[in-house]
């Protein structure tokens, strides 16, 4: 919509000016683009948000402050978590899922997961195995599983290759003697 397009770019110059700065007309676009999946009102909230931390040590920035700490402001606003926090978080989800399910299926019957947990299952031992877990192993199951899927998520289809197939993309010799842990290890590090 083009009235969205201009008040934002309203916005953004208001914002630019105040850090005394000059949008050139590609800087306004790509700004726009950033700012396509937000509302004029976040974005307005994001820029005064910003303007009102102006010289203060969040926000030390005498020129126009970069993208980054307006999606910050937006992300804040509307509860969005990206990044690193975002997999962990995730993570930390599925480890409930893992454990709902245990309890809806047992042992017997193995649910579909999604495709990170179900690659975590087999390293774990399988749907049997992670089913016969006892309590008091929780807490460092929990702990591994959650290292697990952060370090594969993304890369399950390479690692469900098995080891031989991993070494042979990342071209890392002898991880067929790591355990699943340290194979993954291994494959995000490179």
């Amino acid at each position: 919509m083009a009235a969205d397009r201009d008040e934002k770019l309203a916005v953004l110059h208001g914002l630019a000016g105040n850090f005394s700065a000059a949008l050139s007309p590609e800087t306004s676009k790509l700004w726009l683009f950033l700012l396509a999946d937000y509302s004029v009102a976040q974005v307005q909230a994001a820029a005064l948000a910003m303007i009102r931390r102006c010289g203060t040590d969040e926000v030390p920035y005498k020129t126009m402050p970069p993208f980054a700490l307006l999606q910050r402001e937006l992300d804040a606003m509307s509860g969005t978590v990206r990044g690193e926090k975002n997999i962990q978080l995730q993570a930390i989800a599925e480890w409930g899922n893992l454990l709902a399910a245990i309890g809806a299926y047992g042992s017997y019957r193995e649910p579909n997961l999604c495709q990170t947990t179900a690659y975590c299952v087999r390293a774990m031992g399988g749907w049997t195995q992670v089913c016969r877990w006892r309590t008091d192993e929780l807490p460092w199951r929990e702990r591994d599983f959650i290292e697990l899927w952060t370090q594969s998520h993304g890369k399950t289809e390479a690692m469900a290759q098995g080891c031989e197939a991993v070494a042979a993309l990342s071209g890392h010799k002898g991880l067929a003697a790591l355990g699943p842990l340290q194979r993954t290890r291994a494959v995000s590090e490179r």
